[in-house]
């Protein structure tokens, strides 16, 4: 199948750097990737539509488990599914390296003005890049973590960045709790996990009695405010949705910390509390006001 064909190159290009200036020189072409598309193309069957979204999708967590902080937007998502259509129309037996080395470069380009000019020219350096850690983790963990007690939640719970399986969403529910969960990588949408961004997900105000966020949205925050602080407003906006987003007594859960918060969160309307786990992870826990 083609999509298990993309997903075989992927693998085998996994730890390379796609901004390095070399890239098309380095980067392997896998044998059944190639026969896959040109015994497609000789059969005069284009891929569908469905198969590209799944090839965008397939690259896009791939890129996000190089780097987490990578934030795709739709302009980089529609470019990304015209780049694999170009390159399946193009695709021969006698272009395939050439077709292959035009593609890597392009899908650098795209990717490229998603990092901070100095990352830019570092990686341009540097061939081979392993991933980061960004695994869910364990539902009991988490809830422990952030000191929570699942019998005191308020319900409708919302976890932000639920992470693909949404293993802590599925694991109050098992526990009779309501809750729901947003990830950009969900790998099953329901209708309690919402395939979305956080920043495309409709946070309307005064919605949910707890909202979750671990590990998630506030570690995305404070690597905006050090490496693109011209594009921090926006979480910051984004960071005043959750607040508005509680109910009345609702509570805000998060980790790490955001630094200056007392400038982040009016006192007037929401009490905070620092919760210091020995792991050094600062937890913040905001309740609204009734």
């Amino acid at each position: 199948m083609l999509k298990d064909s993309i997903h075989r190159q992927l693998f085998a290009n996994r730890s390379l750097n796609l901004l390095y200036r070399d890239i098309a020189g380095i980067a392997r072409l896998d044998a059944d990737f190639v026969s896959e598309l040109l015994a497609r193309k000789a059969s005069g069957k284009g891929p569908t539509e469905a198969e590209l979204d799944e090839a965008v999708d397939a690259v896009v967590r791939s890129l996000y488990a190089v780097n987490q902080y990578l934030d795709l937007d739709t302009a980089a998502l529609n470019a990304l599914h015209t780049l694999y259509l170009r390159t399946w129309e193009r695709f021969s037996p006698e272009e395939a390296k050439a077709v292959h080395a035009d593609h890597l470069e392009a899908l650098g380009t795209i990717i490229a003005r998603y990092y901070p000019q100095e990352f830019r020219i570092a990686l341009a350096g540097i061939p081979e890049i392993g991933g980061v850690v960004n695994a869910e983790y364990d539902p009991r963990f988490q809830l422990q973590a952030l000191g929570i007690e699942t019998t005191a939640l308020k319900e409708p719970v919302l976890d932000i960045g639920c992470g693909p399986s949404a293993a802590l969403v599925r694991h109050l529910r098992d526990l009779g709790v309501e809750a729901f969960g947003v990830d950009r990588l969900l790998d099953d949408e329901t209708n309690f996990c919402y395939h979305s961004t956080w920043f495309d997900f409709d946070l309307k105000p005064e919605t949910w009695g707890t909202v979750i966020a671990n590990m998630s949205f506030s570690n995305h925050f404070i690597h905006a405010l050090i490496y693109t602080p011209e594009k921090s407003f926006v979480y910051l906006d984004r960071f005043q949705d959750i607040l508005h987003s509680l109910t009345n007594g609702g509570s805000l859960f998060y980790a790490p910390s955001l630094p200056a918060e007392q400038k982040l969160i009016d006192s007037r309307f929401y009490r905070t509390q620092h919760i210091f786990r020995t792991s050094g992870v600062s937890v913040t826990r905001v309740d609204r006001l009734s």
